[in-house]
């Protein structure tokens, strides 16, 4: 729009002489800078390649397009009648044309970016795997949320278990190294140290029941003293009576909420520290903390569930003391700052005192495919017939 002039004054010889002055070449300047934004703006939409290739008309991005032709329609045919066709000597009158024809260009295409990234599309499956435990989950920006409460001492306490098992082992199932080579008490060659891990894992692989009835047996145990922790909670909350001013014909003394509390925690708290002790929960509900919770739960009338759904919950309750920075560090070959690629693995390992003491979170990448999805449809009648055999 700018150069037709020039092209004009080219073309025809009694085409006014162009003059541009202080206002038109700050304009032109202001011309320079919102083309390259535009450009930016061009690449962001329709250079960029798409997830996936659809058998249909992509609705906001067709209306988007049709209404910039309509602008540029709109602009060109009011510059060629108003500058052209009456032979206007300005030059300042086409700059400003151009740029408020760049201007709206610019505010539609913005307008279309911000669209696109509220739309957040997804180009990558981040899979977190959580160390030791191995938990994963899809998202990394949800692990806070979306991941269990790890607890340390149930670990700790299998772990334990598993040494302590094996420390009972009979001294037949155990191996006896003799030096006969002289190579020393303290020295194994190559060969002797492959037979014996060898030997090590055929053993392991034999002791794959004693750990299956192990895992069996903890777990009915964990059942029965959960589910007989549910039926003394409700039996306990079976046997208190809301009352209030006009409630009439009850029976017995009334107590206050915190005094009703202590009493039913009295008649629930050996199977609920058989409970938390299997589950290695103590830690995590303080004897303080559980009779607050049950004070509350017996205010608002809530059920035996309710109270119990706090100790079988895969998330522990909130601390008293405030976690109000929680430090990791990032463990990657390559730098923190590079992009995210396909196959990209990192690990970030957790620094906090409190919670997730140990965890480790080991993060891998991999890139969605583009989805090429195709229209088929057969025009042929289906027919159906009944097999003499199936």
């Amino acid at each position: 729009m700018i150069t037709i002039p020039f092209l004009l004054n080219k073309v025809e010889s009694d085409w006014p002489e162009i003059v541009c002055d202080v206002e038109c070449q700050g304009n032109l300047l202001n011309i320079c800078v919102k083309s390259v934004l535009l450009i930016v703006a061009f690449y962001v939409m329709f250079w960029r390649k798409s997830t996936s290739d659809m058998p249909r008309l992509y609705l906001p991005r067709a209306a988007f397009a049709f209404f910039v032709l309509f602008c540029l329609f709109a602009f060109w045919l009011f510059f060629i009648f108003r500058f052209i066709l009456e032979r206007n000597s300005k030059y300042s009158i086409a700059v400003a044309y151009a740029l408020s024809l760049l201007d709206v260009l610019v505010f539609i295409h913005c307008i279309w970016i911000f669209y696109e990234i509220r739309q957040n599309r997804p180009q990558f499956i981040v899979t977190v795997t959580r160390d030791p435990d191995g938990e994963t989950v899809e998202i990394l920006q949800f692990y806070l949320t979306n991941f269990s409460s790890y607890n340390p001492y149930l670990e700790r306490s299998r772990r334990n278990d598993m040494i302590r098992n094996k420390a009972n082992l009979p001294q037949s199932s155990r191996f006896k190294i003799y030096d006969i080579e002289g190579f020393g008490q303290d020295s194994l060659n190559e060969a002797s140290a492959r037979a014996l891990m060898e030997a090590a894992a055929r053993q392991k692989m034999n002791c794959h029941n004693e750990r299956l009835y192990e895992e069996i047996e903890w777990e009915k145990r964990l059942k029965k003293r959960k589910y007989r922790l549910i039926g003394c909670a409700e039996d306990a909350f079976g046997y208190v009576q809301t009352v209030s001013p006009t409630t009439a014909n009850y029976r017995g003394e009334t107590m206050t909420s915190s005094k009703m509390a202590s009493t039913v925690l009295g008649g629930i708290a050996r199977p609920l520290n058989r409970y938390l002790k299997i589950t290695r929960q103590q830690p995590h509900h303080l004897p303080t903390a559980v009779v607050r919770y049950l004070d509350k739960c017996l205010t608002y009338r809530f059920s035996a569930r309710t109270f119990l759904q706090r100790f079988f919950s895969e998330r522990f309750p909130p601390q008293e003391t405030f976690l109000s920075e929680a430090k990791w560090t990032i463990i990657c070959e390559r730098q923190a700052s590079s992009d995210i690629f396909h196959g990209l693995e990192f690990v970030l390992r957790s620094h906090n005192q409190i919670t997730d003491v140990g965890v480790q979170l080991y993060c891998t990448f991999e890139s969605l495919p583009f989805l090429n999805i195709t229209e088929q449809s057969d025009k042929r009648v289906m027919k159906f017939a009944f097999k003499t055999e199936p």
